[in-house]
């Protein structure tokens, strides 16, 4: 499951103030706590600033998956590393348990 905090962009709003003929700058919102997110130039018209945030967005969710395949990768190879080193320690325990039952069982065979 997708943490939606991480993607900001996904879930944002863009606002954009009217005062007579004066706008303000585009603002990139987060949807519920309104939190800026980035500014865009007022000059962009609707059409404009609507594919801007679907190019954002396409590329963020593209950046985020690509995090998500690294930090697998990343895990998985500490984790070989540490599976690699307990696989070692286990050869050892059964090597020396071989050993150790060879010699008990010749001290067994002796006492009879």
């Amino acid at each position: 499951m997708i943490n939606n905090d991480l993607i900001h962009l996904q879930h944002s709003h863009i606002t954009q103030y009217t005062n007579g003929d004066e706008k303000s700058e585009w603002k990139v919102r987060k949807n519920i706590t309104s939190e800026d997110l980035a500014e865009l130039p007022k000059e962009l018209t609707e059409d404009e600033i609507f594919k801007v945030m679907e190019f954002a967005r396409k590329f963020e969710i593209i950046a985020f998956n690509e995090g998500i395949k690294l930090g697998k990768k990343e895990m998985k190879k500490a984790y070989d590393t540490i599976i690699e080193r307990l696989e070692d320690n286990i050869k050892l325990a059964r090597e020396e348990n071989e050993r150790l039952a060879t010699k008990l069982e010749k001290f067994i065979i002796s006492e009879e």
